[in-house]
């Protein structure tokens, strides 16, 4: 591929044709320096993180836009599985005419979109028609996809599916970190998309990569807030400052001290005088 005439048919087909948002400029930039930096090669992966750096956008927005580009032909892409998605940057130029390339790469490009749309769609549609068909059925998928299920059945965005498959990407595949994600948003009671990814960013941050990374973090978090027994020096009371103290009884004098205590008091009195 040439880097410039690319670029150039870039310029020429958002000047000409259609108008992108900036999160669909964005992440076409991005793919085309990772494609640079893979030498050009047809299809090359990019992980979800390294796109979120590069074009600043949200896994959503990544998903969205991604699927717009692929409507207009400018790029193609394909799901590995637990894997990094698979991108092909299409070529905008011809050595004859940089603006019929554009429109020819347009033309096959959003036949073949539409069609892949309207499959997608098509499906998503079915899922919600037969809902109860496919709670019966799940024992036959994988217990990720019946987490993913039931969080989505219910909603109207189309993206939610596949941008937990990409957080599952992001967790070098271990799905049961984000079932444990979606368990968590469950339990606090709340049902949004945008709770559950800033749990996942959080744990992505830690450097978490299975669940019980996540189990591990969230015992040693509640053994630090159980409230710690208070041990100090126990005061020893005096006897006469306990309930049960009784005074001793006064033993009387015999007659032999009576007499030596008044041999004592009268000597100190003829020493006085």
């Amino acid at each position: 591929m040439n880097y410039l005439s690319q670029l150039q048919a870039f310029r020429d087909y958002k000047m000409y044709e259609t108008k992108l948002s900036s999160g669909q400029i964005a992440l076409w930039y991005a793919l085309m320096e990772i494609n640079n930096k893979c030498a050009w090669i047809e299809w090359f992966t990019a992980a979800n993180q390294t796109l979120e750096t590069l074009s600043g956008l949200s896994r959503a927005g990544i998903n969205k836009n991604r699927n717009v580009l692929k409507q207009l032909g400018l790029i193609d892409f394909k799901s590995n599985g637990k894997k990094a998605t698979s991108y092909k940057v299409c070529v905008l130029y011809t050595s004859n005419s940089i603006q019929d390339s554009t429109q020819q790469s347009i033309q096959q490009g959003v036949q073949g979109s539409i069609q892949d749309s309207t499959q997608q769609s098509s499906t998503l549609i079915k899922h919600k028609q037969n809902k109860k068909e496919t709670k019966q059925k799940q024992d036959q998928t994988t217990t990720a996809d019946a987490y993913w299920l039931q969080f989505v059945e219910n909603t109207e965005s189309p993206f939610i599916l596949e941008n937990l498959k990409m957080w599952a990407e992001d967790f070098n595949g271990n799905d049961d970190i984000v079932i444990h994600g979606i368990e968590t948003m469950l339990a606090n009671n709340v049902r949004s998309y945008k709770y559950l990814e800033t749990i996942l960013k959080n744990w992505e941050s830690k450097g978490f990569k299975v669940r019980e990374d996540v189990i591990t973090f969230e015992e040693q978090r509640k053994k630090q807030k159980e409230p710690k027994a208070i041990t100090g020096h126990k005061e020893t009371l005096p006897e006469w400052a306990k309930d049960d103290y009784k005074e001793a009884e006064e033993t009387p004098l015999s007659e032999a001290e009576q007499a030596a205590f008044m041999e004592r008091i009268n000597k100190l009195e003829r020493n006085g005088d």
